[in-house]
């Protein structure tokens, strides 16, 4: 039988390999429409940050703000040092709000299933 936790924390790993990708590959994405970009920076942070809740259950709400807001700081940093493609901050505003899009949605999942059997309680998601 297939162990959920390893699939969502492959489907973590793969997703934020997926954007770290797009975010350093030398040309960027083709827009569909004027700052598309800014939609799929905060398409791909509040699922990202989705994914890393899902799949890291006990992980506090801090190191989850620090592991996406980083990866988000790096990506730009990249760009930054790429002769290809230019650093922003409205990226990073995109992907802050990303960030708190997932929040939000992973806070209504942990809310919503903390009295489930196997949901991590508070107390161990504060010890990480």
């Amino acid at each position: 039988m297939h162990n959920p936790l390893a699939l969502l924390r492959t489907a973590f790993w793969l997703l934020l390999g997926f954007i770290a990708l797009m975010g350093l590959k030398p040309s960027p994405p083709e827009q569909l429409f004027d700052a598309a970009d800014k939609l799929y920076h905060a398409l791909a942070f509040a699922f990202l940050t989705l994914m890393g809740g899902l799949a890291y259950p006990a992980m506090s709400w801090r190191r989850i703000a620090a592991v996406v807001i980083g990866v988000g700081v790096l990506i730009e940093w990249g760009q930054m040092l790429s002769p290809t493609r230019t650093a922003s901050v409205a990226d990073l505003l995109a992907n802050l709000c990303g960030f708190l899009i997932g929040a939000g949605l992973l806070w209504l999942i942990r809310r919503s299933t903390s009295g489930l059997p196997g949901a991590v309680s508070r107390s161990a998601q504060n010890r990480e």
